[in-house]
């Protein structure tokens, strides 16, 4: 099993068995969701020209460095990995517009017509489903 240490950011691999459970977000420190920020979808590369910027904030409103996200793909990835843990997550695009937010792992807006029907249609079943 493939992991990153919430210590350095670093990968590691490990044995399932030496594996004691999943941290709940409450316990984490500052630093510890600090690392979990920069954490991009696994087997991705940092892209040249990325499309999507992914943003977390802390409950004390520290904003952390921006991830480069390639597609909606990895978008959707990185908002699966972030928005248990982190206070705040936002989208932005190229431009460093704003696309979604998503605060206490709660979508809360989202500009346009496609992302309002794409909030409706992830209330509606559950999923995570990005159409940009």
């Amino acid at each position: 099993m493939r992991a990153v240490s919430l210590f350095d950011g670093s990968l590691a691999s490990w044995d399932r068995e030496h594996i004691l459970g999943i941290a709940k977000p409450e316990i984490l420190t500052d630093h510890a969701l600090l690392q979990l920020s920069q954490i991009r979808p696994l087997d991705s590369e940092i892209p040249a020209v990325p499309e999507f910027f992914g943003y977390c904030f802390l409950s004390d409103g520290q904003r952390t460095a921006s991830v480069p996200l390639l597609d909606e793909m990895e978008v959707r990835e990185y908002i699966d990995i972030q928005r248990a843990c982190q206070h705040r997550v936002v989208i932005c695009d190229q431009a460093d517009c704003w696309v979604m937010e998503f605060a206490e792992g709660k979508s809360v807006s989202s500009p346009g017509e496609g992302m309002d029907a794409w909030q409706r249609e992830q209330e509606a079943s559950g999923d995570m489903e990005l159409k940009l």
